[in-house]
């Protein structure tokens, strides 16, 4: 057995940086600098983008060249934009929800289902498809959210039940139509 050698630790990547962009000559060591030092305050790669073009409206960047030049000085994403980018997403997907009159727990997609089988009334898994613009899987399911299928997420919630079973889809399967329960209501007041 032959001893492996210690891997070498990298040092970022610093040179081939794009210093001529649109015909005009880019400030590397000015921008290089500024990414280091907003990236240690936290900011995330659009946010970098947007400070250096307000302060160098004749020299813009985007978003990618932040990240191409923070990878090849070898800084990670920082975390903490991340973990506001997660609770932003989740507030807007509440927001939706409520806004809709359901629980605010509930996924955009769930939030689609309820509101057409308020308006259209009971419906079978293709109808609700066809009037939300969701697509059914092979097996004939509504898509798969984190928690499950859709319908099995609502009716495990107590909020659609199935009415009763019906013609088949063409694959020799019978076909269930869903409602909502009596007990359910809208509530528009944010409650």
């Amino acid at each position: 057995m032959t001893a492996s050698k210690p891997k070498r630790k990298r040092k970022p990547y610093t040179k081939g940086f794009c210093t001529v962009v649109a015909g005009r000559k880019r400030d590397v060591p000015a921008m290089l600098a500024f990414i280091k030092s907003r990236h240690a305050e936290g900011e995330c790669d659009f946010r970098i983008a947007q400070l250096w073009n307000e302060k160098n409206p004749h020299d813009t960047t985007t978003r990618f060249y932040v990240a191409g030049v923070r990878k090849k000085l070898g800084l990670r994403k920082n975390s903490r934009n991340w973990k506001m980018h997660t609770e932003s997403r989740r507030k807007a997907r509440m927001r939706f929800a409520v806004s809709h009159g359901w629980p605010a727990d509930l996924s955009p997609r769930c939030v689609q289902v309820l509101d057409a089988l308020y308006e259209h009334g009971p419906m079978t898994k293709p109808q609700i498809a066809e009037k939300t613009g969701l697509w059914l899987n092979s097996q004939g399911n509504l898509p798969r959210i984190k928690g499950g299928f859709v319908m099995d997420i609502l009716q495990h919630r107590g909020i659609v039940q199935v009415l009763h079973k019906c013609g088949t889809d063409g694959k020799r399967r019978r076909l269930k139509v869903f409602a909502l329960r009596s007990s359910v209501t809208r509530n528009f007041d944010g409650n």
